[in-house]
């Protein structure tokens, strides 16, 4: 059963993007699994990133 933390996320991808997620995960030595969660997880990160790195707008 799973944690109450926890929800199951079902998630299409094309089979070369499996393939490079399952690949890169066997590198690092973990789970698919914990490979997309720890991607997903600095999804915050890098949208904060491109935030800053926006040269900022004037308003007339």
């Amino acid at each position: 059963m799973n944690s109450p933390k926890r929800v199951q996320l079902t998630l299409r991808v094309t089979k070369t993007l499996d393939e490079q997620l399952t690949a890169q995960a066997q590198k690092l030595g973990v789970s698919k699994n914990a490979y997309i969660s720890m991607l997903l997880s600095r999804v915050p990160e890098v949208e904060q990133s491109m935030k800053e790195a926006k040269p900022h707008e004037h308003t007339a």
